[in-house]
């Protein structure tokens, strides 16, 4: 094998500053997994729901600010469901992603959305589960 030549120039794809189209092409995958996490979020199996929370929580924070508000109506439809899920872990899992939300999404951006919040809320304490009581709290 003849290893015996030079190079004038070396070129790495992706390599410096992204312009903004490879910018939104990002956001759009991401808003791509956002999609498929929240829609995973009905299945039958609960380890997969808590994966699918997992993978709405990677998403989310993936996600520019103007993007997450975007995208916010979708996230609490998904996610409200999963404070009275019967899994433990499933509700355990949610706990982060609603921390996040809640701390970086500005206040009056909830406000269209709080009475759905505030209605599994009181599902929640309210639960015939004793479980599920306590982990609404």
């Amino acid at each position: 094998t003849d290893t015996s030549f030079t190079a004038k120039k070396l070129k790495v794809k992706d390599q410096g500053i992204p312009d903004e189209q490879q910018i939104k092409a990002r956001q759009g995958d991401v808003v791509a997994r956002l999609r498929i996490a929240l829609s995973q979020l009905s299945h039958y199996s609960a380890p997969f729901r808590r994966d699918a929370i997992i993978s709405v929580g990677k998403a989310v924070k993936d996600l520019e600010p103007g993007e997450l508000v975007g995208q916010l109506a979708q996230i609490v439809a998904g996610m409200a469901k999963m404070i009275i899920d019967a899994d433990e872990s499933v509700r355990q899992a949610g706990l982060p992603v609603w921390t996040f939300l809640f701390r970086d999404i500005d206040r009056r951006s909830w406000m269209p959305f709080l009475p759905n919040i505030v209605a599994f809320l009181i599902l929640g304490l309210t639960h015939i589960s004793l479980d599920i009581r306590v982990d609404t709290c």
